[in-house]
């Protein structure tokens, strides 16, 4: 008679938020186990946060998804160029991702990628062998869990035990206190907010007539950077999305600068007439923009310090509850698509309950030094994205291969 212990099984797996990195964990899990998203809200069909750069390390775990450029409504992404407030080309660097990456370096909208893993997550089965059903509970905000034996208090009052616990719940997490029962894990304003808004590439070229150098894609879709003499930490970051047909700001800003300092919540509203007032210096072609945005958003660029493990009994930490970090790598979604990625380890049919702990030590030992690395990386701003270390931490972040890639070469 076989031992209940080590009998395969298929786990009962409870995935707390459904922001990217929750859908993702969920589209590789749903393959070998039984997986419930419990999310504290509703499920937004409006994704906050404008547009992302999926790079390869990104992309390649998209394709493994099964999701598609088209998918996304992504645009390739062909170099950077840094300019000054004056106009002038202070660097640039034209990539040729696919040949040296494997893959493109995308720009697609934060709702474009989200749908894209939500359709995947939910689709029906159909009949496909091992493929089950993903359950989505709304509006079920987590009180407590036990990372030990993977029971869930709800705030509603009811419960649920598990057998694998997946902390997509955010920079707040409730599962981080739990994993690291205890220790203090507090996050940290960067004493930067970030501005974010999109214009339709109609409305722009409507509005300039022809497209200034930061805004032309000649030589193809670039992410551009406009930087100030004064090196004050102010910036613009510009690159297109939704198929070329939107184009996409984010506008950093010292929060000395601001009237009223924004929260981390992507949807917080900011002030166009201080935005302008903060970028007077910038070029007319900027603050027509600005002018133009009919939605402004404010978001406060949080991280926190790395903390010392992802895991704790059959818990895991991925995406913004176990890393959060700034924005100036990109690296935040990538991250997440990394973490859910990591979780293919467990597609297979002899996970006892010994084996979960152990499998979540050998996913900890390589996603926390390297996502813990680039939340370093991610504090360095956006002007130095072209100089010799930059150029190195860009490699760090799209060379990764994946998790048996990883465990392969022991990092």
């Amino acid at each position: 008679m076989a031992d209940p212990a080590t009998a395969p099984r298929r786990l009962k797996v409870a995935i707390i938020g459904a922001g990217i990195a929750g859908l993702a964990a969920a589209v590789v899990l749903r393959k070998s186990h039984d997986v419930t998203i419990y999310e504290k809200g509703f499920m937004q069909r409006k994704e906050q946060g404008a547009a992302i750069g999926v790079a390869p390390n990104g992309a390649k775990i998209l394709h493994r998804l099964g999701i598609t450029k088209d998918d996304v409504r992504g645009v390739a992404n062909t170099g950077v160029r840094v300019f000054s407030t004056e106009g002038h080309l202070l660097n640039a660097a034209n990539m040729a991702y696919e040949k040296v990456f494997g893959t493109e370096y995308l720009f697609a909208h934060r709702q474009d990628v989200w749908e894209a893993l939500y359709r995947a997550a939910t689709k029906k089965a159909f009949g496909e062998e091992r493929l089950r059903d993903v359950e989505v509970l709304e509006r079920r905000g987590v009180k407590a869990i036990d990372p030990l034996t993977g029971s869930i208090q709800f705030i509603d009052g009811t419960s649920a035990n598990t057998d694998l616990i997946i902390g997509a719940d955010g920079i707040r997490s409730v599962t981080r206190e739990a994993v690291l029962d205890g220790k203090t894990s507090v996050p940290v304003s960067s004493g930067l907010s970030l501005y974010r808004f999109t214009l339709p590439m109609d409305t722009v070229k409507s509005l300039l007539g022809d497209l200034p150098p930061p805004l032309s894609q000649v030589e193809g879709a670039k992410l551009s950077v406009v930087v100030p003499k004064d090196r004050s930490n102010r910036s613009i970051v510009v690159y297109p999305c939704q198929n070329n047909g939107v184009l996409n700001f984010g506008i950093t800003v010292p929060n000395t600068l601001l009237n009223s300092v924004g929260t981390e919540s992507w949807s917080a509203d900011g002030d166009i007439a201080e935005m302008k007032e903060i970028f007077k210096d910038f070029p007319l072609w900027a603050l027509t923009l600005m002018s133009s945005t009919e939605s402004l958003q404010l978001f406060s660029c949080y991280d926190m310090d790395p903390i010392p493990t992802y895991t704790r009994g059959r818990t895991l930490l991925i995406g913004d509850a176990a890393h959060p970090m700034r924005p100036f790598q990109g690296q935040g979604a990538n991250m997440a698509l990394e973490d859910a990625e990591a979780l293919t380890l467990f597609d297979r049919d002899d996970i006892s309950d010994e084996k979960i702990e152990e499998l979540l030590r050998v996913i900890d030992g390589v996603r926390n030094p390297r996502a813990s690395q680039v939340q370093l990386h991610s504090r360095i701003p956006a002007r130095n994205v072209l100089d010799d270390d930059g150029r190195k931490r860009m490699m760090f972040n799209w060379t990764y291969g994946g998790i048996q890639h990883a465990i392969g070469r022991k990092i």
